[in-house]
């Protein structure tokens, strides 16, 4: 049996794929060596993943094949370790999430490849590998377009604009928050991008307020401006995954039309794509 996985900041999607060739799909919280440490990472794979691979033995998984945030470099080479550790009998291969989405997304064909989820990333993609890649440096340096970036305005718009005082309020009141609760969820406690991308869910449900609406476009305005305009790309074929793209569809393809792109296709996840195109023999 093979397993795929591909992780990002907040989860990471698993296919078991079993020997007839069917997929059961598992979820487990995001496994980025960059962010987490071994014993982290550790605790995530023996509490979360294995429980959920019980009728599977360790033993019977021959391949897996895992994408992840921030794989690259040491950083795959401590995934693949962890890895090899939970299921010494397989064969594994560590790539990068972006590699993943290219696959999940283009198969063969070349594009602009865009992860817009919790954080950001963004590749030209030629059918068969990253031939350039404009650093995303983070939700603290960079990661426009991304859920983390758009909570971040979020909260920078509604705190100081008085004009959007209703909208504040509305905003404590559906996730029982204060002025202090905030400071302290970015400030002092861990994984402050997965907190300011959990207030997605209400720019999607504030989405017909003008101001919320102007958030999503100018989040997407900076992240064209800032990266895919980098890139010195014969064509202009967008190719986009995540959650942030894929409920924000419409207003990505709006901004792709201002810069005289066009949106092919988007993914709310690609692991989906991962399992279809079954191309394992790729490393950048």
């Amino acid at each position: 049996m093979m397993l795929i996985a591909d992780s990002g900041a907040t989860k990471t999607d698993w296919a078991l794929i079993h020997a007839d060739g069917t997929a059961q799909y598992l979820t487990t919280q995001g496994l980025s060596p960059v962010h987490a440490s071994e014993s982290q990472l550790s605790t995530v794979i023996a509490e979360e993943l294995l429980p959920q691979l019980s009728a599977t033995s360790p033993a019977t998984i021959h391949r897996i094949h895992f994408y992840g945030a921030g794989c690259s470099g040491h950083y795959a080479d401590d995934m693949h370790a962890l890895l090899q550790r939970n299921f010494p009998g397989a064969s594994i291969e560590v790539n990068s999430d972006l590699l993943g989405a290219a696959h999940a997304l283009c198969g063969e064909d070349s594009g602009l490849v865009c992860i817009l989820g919790t954080g950001s990333n963004s590749c030209l993609y030629d059918g068969q590998r990253i031939v350039c890649r404009i650093p995303p440096l983070g939700y603290i340096l960079g990661d426009e377009g991304s859920g983390a970036v758009l909570g971040r305005m979020l909260l920078n718009r509604l705190l100081k604009d008085p004009s959007c005082v209703q909208l504040r309020d509305k905003l404590f009141q559906a996730y029982s928050l204060t002025y202090e609760d905030i400071i302290d969820r970015v400030y002092c406690q861990p994984q402050a991008n997965r907190f300011l991308a959990s207030l997605v869910p209400f720019v999607l449900e504030n989405i017909g307020e003008p101001a919320i609406l102007q958030l999503v476009l100018d989040n997407f305005r900076q992240f064209f401006r800032n990266n895919l305009c980098h890139y010195a790309a014969t064509h202009q074929d967008i190719y986009a995954v995540g959650g942030v793209a894929h409920v924000f569809r419409s207003q990505l393809e709006r901004v792709c039309e201002e810069f005289g792109m066009r949106l092919c296709r988007v993914l709310p996840r690609p692991i989906e794509g991962l399992v279809e195109c079954g191309r394992w023999n790729v490393v950048v």
